[in-house]
């Protein structure tokens, strides 16, 4: 059985109800220079970006016992993810602060991951990831954990964001890596590296500079689309769960691709990572 024909046999079965779609990882507040806030964190905004979808999702993570952990858990609840697995901890709830240069571009000011440091799965979380469809993993907890976690069953993709780690990648089906800069030799290298590593697929998420994919077989690239962004906050995790649902729908790589670019682009129409009010403003 091919790798496609696999991923097809994969798609969730949205009648279920089921969280068939688990993000783990990161959530916190985003902060903007202008003191609006909103919910966020890579692992959460795929989560929503599935919901939104019409699939049933979960996100498995932490909060801190704090007044952010609330209002954070409040603001990711409004948006019907299934949160059983978010656990409230002592300590931060992870902030994120963040300036936009031109052209809408984000650019992390400060980045304070609290509790979402050192997350660990609790047996609940474990459970979900074990029974899911397709388990998707940013930040923490580590690939070697996810993956043992998960088990044989779901398909497994990772965001290792700028963290270009390549080693180890056995049993994921697609992993991602930010690129700043246009796509050259040196991105295709970490891409066959990650393969190399054993990721069935690599993907580079290149921002104003496109995308590009590789695995066996497999060598696409593709151009940004000609937009004037408002923020590219969230743009990189819309992107991953569109591609993460045209690949489960039995999409070729360069159909998914151009899902996913789509999808980046409306979320950088917006502000904040996912639409949604802003939580308020907070003297910090």
């Amino acid at each position: 059985m091919t790798a496609d024909e696999t991923m097809a046999q994969q798609t969730p079965d949205t009648a279920a109800g089921a969280p068939d779609l688990v993000a783990v990882g990161q959530c916190c507040i985003d902060v903007y220079e202008d003191g609006a806030e909103f919910a966020g964190g890579n692992a959460l905004n795929v989560a929503v970006a599935w919901q939104r979808a019409g699939h049933a999702a979960a996100f498995a993570g932490a909060v801190g016992e704090d007044d952010d952990g609330a209002r954070l858990r409040a603001a990711a609840a409004a948006t019907g993810v299934d949160l059983d697995a978010l656990e409230t901890r002592p300590g931060a709830t992870a902030v994120t602060r963040i300036a936009l240069a031109g052209a809408g571009e984000r650019v992390l000011a400060e980045e304070n991951l609290g509790v979402s440091a050192a997350y660990r799965f609790s047996a609940a979380a474990s459970d979900l990831v074990a029974a899911a469809c397709w388990v998707h993993g940013v930040t923490s907890p580590t690939p070697a954990d996810l993956r043992a976690a998960a088990g044989r069953g779901p398909g497994l993709s990772y965001d290792f964001s700028n963290l270009h780690m390549t080693d180890g990648l056995d049993g994921y089906d697609v992993v991602f890596y930010a690129w700043e800069g246009e796509q050259d030799a040196q991105m295709a290298r970490l891409l066959d590296a990650a393969l190399a590593g054993g990721a069935e697929l690599a993907v580079a998420l290149c921002g104003r500079h496109g995308s590009a994919a590789r695995g066996a077989g497999v060598e696409v690239t593709r151009a940004a689309g000609e937009i004037d962004p408002v923020d590219t906050c969230g743009a990189g995790d819309a992107f991953i769960a569109a591609f993460v649902l045209a690949r489960l729908g039995g999409a070729a790589v360069e159909r998914a691709m151009a899902e996913g670019a789509a999808a980046a682009e409306r979320t950088c129409e917006i502000r904040g990572a996912f639409a949604q009010e802003p939580l308020g403003v907070k003297a910090r």
